[in-house]
């Protein structure tokens, strides 16, 4: 599973961080295993990130 980066600039300037990176584009994506099974609500068989997490 692949997980748009937040179009908010503040959770988007903390998820970079969070990843080591100092630019982010558009086009970048975060890949589901930076996310532990807690950071997901699951709901009829799909899984749907929480709003306040940031990727470890």
């Amino acid at each position: 599973m692949m997980v748009r980066f937040p179009m908010n600039l503040e959770k988007r300037q903390k998820w970079a961080s969070a990843l080591g990176l100092q630019q982010i584009g558009d086009w970048q994506y975060v890949c589901g295993n930076h996310f532990t099974s807690d950071c997901y609500i699951f709901s009829n068989a799909r899984k749907i990130l929480k709003l306040d997490v940031i990727p470890l």
